[in-house]
């Protein structure tokens, strides 16, 4: 959980569009979703979420947009069935290498968790079929998803 949460600012040039969308792509690679969004998502009562604020600011009319939050997702779970997947251990790093689309999740850990980041992988974000049908039934713009193996 992040307590200390500074100011964070994004540009973006209303030429190239003006056009919001419920999830925001980024160079960061942030998690960065619409306060509507939000909303649903903390009536549906989805644990382990942190929503941080952000500035959108437009560098052609210097207009700010408040209506963005990054997800800060704290469940970090032993997501993968390891004697499944295809992965190296690099040991200097502490760190697993996974080949891709040779990961498969452990469906008796997972199902406990609507949205979760794996710890030996905590780049991608996993959704639960819940979250999934809550964006698709919303038609929501912006989010993609890929469908994973699991044991």
């Amino acid at each position: 959980m992040i307590s200390d949460w500074p100011t964070v600012k994004f540009y973006y040039s209303s030429k190239a569009s003006d056009l919001e969308s419920e999830y925001l792509l980024n160079s960061w690679r942030w998690p960065i979703i619409h306060k509507k969004v939000r909303k649903v998502f903390e009536g549906c009562g989805f644990k382990g979420i942190q929503y941080l604020p952000i500035r959108l600011i437009d560098v052609v009319t210097n207009k700010l947009n408040e209506d963005y939050v990054v997800m800060n997702v704290l469940n970090y779970i032993d997501a993968y069935d390891m004697s499944m997947s295809n992965f190296s251990y690099n040991e200097k790093y502490n760190m697993y290498i996974f080949v891709p689309n040779a990961i498969f999740l452990d469906t008796k850990t997972c199902s406990s968790y609507d949205i979760f980041r794996a710890d030996k992988n905590s780049v991608p974000i996993y959704i639960s079929e819940k979250v999934k049908d809550i964006i698709i039934e919303h038609d929501w713009i912006g989010f993609e998803f890929y469908p994973q193996k699991s044991n």
